[in-house]
């Protein structure tokens, strides 16, 4: 489909051709691996305006938010 822009000019804190390296994505855990290349990827700015994760985690703990939903302790 020629509507479809697939640019990520776009789009501001994404990982584009990477491994999220999520937990256990057959379980449906999310959460991110230690490694995960999202984990302190995040834009301070973005994640003043949503301080908190899906679990109500303070993603302004460390001054370095990660990418995607949950926030990872430490």
């Amino acid at each position: 489909n020629s509507d479809v822009n697939t640019s990520t000019s776009n789009f501001v804190n994404i990982l584009s051709n990477q491994d999220p390296k999520f937990n256990n994505t057959t379980e449906y855990d999310f959460s991110l691996d230690t490694l995960s290349p999202a984990k302190d990827a995040g834009d301070i700015t973005i994640a003043n305006s949503v301080p908190t994760d899906i679990l109500g985690e303070d993603r302004l703990q460390d001054g370095k938010p990660d990418l995607g939903a949950y926030e990872r302790d430490k």
